[in-house]
């Protein structure tokens, strides 16, 4: 089964995840590019900060790849995550 689950209640009330698997035959489609950038629209209708806030495993480079492909800027990093922002 193939399907697209978008979410916005936790954006709305406060807090959020974006969480995304790519099945491997679906892999390098631009699929999570593009479900990133459609959450990512509806973030910036319904958060009042300035950024949408993301945070990826440095062994995910594309996940980052989609973030970064979204406006998205490595803000930070520790030893196991980047943190990237979004401009609303």
């Amino acid at each position: 089964m193939n399907a697209l689950v978008i979410n916005c209640s936790p954006v709305q009330n406060g807090a959020g995840h974006i969480g995304y698997y790519i099945a491997p035959p679906y892999r390098g489609k631009c699929f999570g590019t593009r479900g990133l950038g459609l959450i990512a629209d509806i973030a910036r209708n319904v958060i009042s900060e300035d950024e949408i806030y993301l945070r990826v495993h440095k062994n995910n480079p594309a996940s980052l790849k989609a973030m970064q492909k979204n406006g998205g800027y490595i803000h930070h990093e520790d030893e196991q995550f980047c943190f990237v922002r979004i401009k609303k």
